[in-house]
């Protein structure tokens, strides 16, 4: 699934590698680095490196619905329709359930298509989409570690502004999911004919 033909703004292997190199020197020189430390010394510049600009593009510490607790840490917007969260935590902090659920509800009750939850270190991609019954759900796509960047463009790309703005993240989320959805009938269908053998065999 070679995308270098598809767009001249991709964001390269090597501008990901770059990213990454950088980015955990400043990992491992300051460990213990508050969520407001991280924002500044690395997530602000992840958003940047995917082509976001604040306050061009989007705000931090959005707030969005009928109540002042739903507070997103970047928010970013096309044609007046937001189309990427980020929800930010410390370095170090683990990604819990809690933080998933939340990314999750912020996608559903603004309508977001994209989201990203990070603790500067791990980032988990997210969608929210339309099911074959008409159901809108949310969907963890991949979870990719800082070090893994310049393995997974692909991925980070989709969620870029150049990708976003001009809707072709929709047609490689598509068929993202279809190569998923093959992947997990295969595997399925391996262990039903694993099942079989050991019930013929015994």
């Amino acid at each position: 699934m070679s995308l270098s033909s598809e767009s001249s703004s991709e964001i390269t292997r090597d501008d990901l590698r770059q990213f990454s190199q950088t980015k955990m020197r400043i990992l491992d020189d300051n460990p213990q680095m508050n969520e407001e430390e991280t924002k500044t010394a690395i997530i602000t510049d992840f958003v940047n490196l995917l082509g976001w600009k604040i306050p061009t593009d989007g705000n931090m510490e959005y707030q969005f619905g009928n109540h002042n607790t739903n507070v997103v840490d970047y928010a970013f917007f096309h044609n007046g329709t937001s189309k990427l969260f980020v929800e930010a935590k410390a370095v170090g902090t683990s990604l819990t359930e809690k933080n998933r659920n939340q990314i999750k509800e912020y996608l559903l009750l603004d309508n977001v298509d994209l989201g990203i939850l990070t603790n500067g270190e791990q980032y988990e991609l997210y969608r929210r989409f339309v099911n074959s019954e008409g159901d809108v759900e949310t969907q963890r796509i991949e979870t990719i570690t800082l070090s893994d960047f310049p393995r997974h463009g692909v991925l980070l790309n989709i969620f870029s502004k150049a990708n976003v703005t001009d809707e072709t993240y929709k047609e490689r989320l598509e068929r993202i999911r279809q190569i998923q959805t093959a992947r997990e009938t295969l595997r399925n269908e391996r262990e039903q004919i694993s099942k079989d053998i050991v019930q013929v065999l015994t």
